[in-house]
């Protein structure tokens, strides 16, 4: 493994070094330029690298699809505890060779001079990644000799130290990385060439875009327009109450694609597991509240999601590029639900449909019945329950908070 590994960071330096290149001419004056035709081929050579180990670490297997996600956009890699952060460094390395597989199909011009923040990108990432990778290998090795150590005696282990990156990059995002970005894709259509735009700020943007994008599907889905006030006015509150009501009636099943309804008097079918979506979902906000650079492979992860989640479906005779392979049944029932739901996170709200009842964000497989008085008494205490239920997680919250507020000393 060290050797891959060493040969993987020779060719990021390679690739880094390729990009500042050092020249000196007849009378000695030193110059640097950018062999972009060098960078270009220690590129493909690193890529060639990454997917290979990928493959080694897994031995042909993959991680399942809830592992990666959670490992992806959920876990707190801490590697203090290498035996904890080693199986989601493992999904991490596993994305990272995915997105190098899919690089050598995108980097194919050894002549283009705006790959430098693709080449940079994907060299910090990949240091960032292999060094803690093996530093947790190598401590879970030494723990083990340790334990053999202090049984049987003989040699004393060596306790391990992370290997040092060589390339490096500011994560944070500040007011004037925002203002060049923003300035750029203001005038994008009249720039001569986009050689000089700053990428590296452009595309995490793309996260602030897929945000608004899954919220306008979960509204979509659902078939409304927007929920407002009394007065007529939109509600910042249920700027995402589409996706908290999907996800809140998603089946029991850890896997499960679908919600329900009560009595199953309704039900939405999705083409991607729902506590996936949900982790995407949280990762999108808290992305958008507090922006940086995130890896490459992980931002990647988000948009394949999208793009499976968005990509044009057909059902029967039917086919749109309006949504993804989304099916609806009892759709009457689902519209009364989604009233009570609304009127219980706030008796003011107020659900404006799409006119004439249009629908634009699944098939609507059954429009099914309106549902009777038993069933809507039955959505009521369901809505209740879940009310009841969301104040009890807050209040015990707030207690863990006032306890530890109260004993803990600043």
């Amino acid at each position: 493994m060290k050797s891959k590994i060493d040969h993987i960071f020779f060719l990021c330096s390679e690739v880094s070094h390729a990009l500042c290149k050092r020249i000196a001419d007849a009378e000695g004056n030193i110059s640097y330029v950018k062999d972009y035709a060098l960078a270009y081929n220690n590129f493909r050579d690193l890529l060639y690298a990454v997917r290979s180990f990928s493959n080694d670490v897994w031995g042909g297997k993959k991680p399942s699809e809830n592992d990666l996600a959670v490992a992806l956009l959920e876990a707190d890699i801490d590697i203090s505890h290498p035996i904890t952060a080693l199986q989601p460094l493992k999904c991490h390395v596993y994305q990272l060779g995915l997105l190098a597989e899919k690089l050598l199909t995108q980097v194919i011009d050894p002549s283009c001079s705006h790959y430098d923040t693709i080449y940079h990108d994907f060299c910090v990432d990949t240091e960032s990644l292999l060094a803690l990778y093996e530093f947790a290998v190598d401590n879970n090795k030494y723990n083990s000799a340790k334990k053999r150590f202090l049984h049987i005696g003989g040699p004393a282990p060596a306790k391990p130290e992370m290997r040092q990156v060589g390339v490096g990059r500011r994560d944070s995002i500040e007011n004037m990385d925002f203002r060049f970005a923003i300035n750029a894709l203001c005038w994008l259509d009249v720039m001569d060439s986009i050689d000089g735009l700053p990428f590296r700020e452009l595309r995490p943007s793309a996260v602030i875009l897929m945000r608004q994008a899954f919220e306008m599907t979960w509204r979509n889905i659902i078939g409304y327009q927007v929920v407002v006030d009394q007065y007529g006015y939109p509600m910042k509150q249920f700027t995402q109450v589409g996706w908290k009501f999907i996800s809140n009636f998603k089946g029991k099943d850890r896997d499960t694609k679908i919600s329900e309804g009560t009595n199953k008097s309704w039900s939405i079918s999705l083409p991607i597991p729902i506590k996936i979506l949900n982790l995407v979902n949280s990762w999108c906000n808290a992305y958008t509240h507090n922006p940086s650079i995130p890896p490459f492979y992980v931002e990647w992860y988000v948009l394949e999601i999208f793009w499976s989640l968005s990509n044009p479906s057909s059902s029967g005779r039917m086919w749109t590029a309006e949504h993804g392979a989304i099916h609806i049944n009892g759709f009457k029932a689902l519209r009364k639900e989604f009233e009570v739901y609304v009127a219980k996170e706030n008796s003011r709200a107020r659900v404006v449909w799409l006119p004439d009842g249009r629908h634009t964000g699944a098939f609507v497989d059954d429009e099914g019945e309106d549902p009777g008085s038993d069933i809507l008494r039955r959505m009521r205490l369901r809505a209740s329950w879940t009310n009841l239920k969301n104040i009890w997680c807050a209040f015990r919250k707030e207690c863990a908070n006032l306890i530890y507020t109260l004993f803990h000393k600043a």
